[in-house]
């Protein structure tokens, strides 16, 4: 799993491709000694499926909570005009 300590290494290392000899534990993801813009693609890609948690069950509760809030909302100003 990609995660907060692998997002510290690459940021501690990510230089634009400046300097050269850079190894996979430090960011370098394609290998080719650099870190460098495709690098950071790599890793945003790794970083955001490696961490995107699923949503609470309370989460959808509330939302639906508040879409009905604003479909009674809406329904009783119609009626009122």
């Amino acid at each position: 799993v990609t995660d907060i300590t692998d997002a510290s290494a690459f940021g501690n290392n990510f230089d634009f491709g400046a300097t050269h000899g850079h190894t996979f534990a430090q960011g370098d993801l394609n290998y080719d000694g650099v870190i460098d813009i495709t690098d950071s693609a790599i890793f945003g890609n790794a970083f955001i499926t490696g961490l995107t948690p699923l949503p609470e069950p309370s989460s959808f509760l509330l939302a639906g909570l508040g879409l009905l809030g604003l479909l009674f909302a809406r329904g009783r100003r119609s009626k009122q005009a």
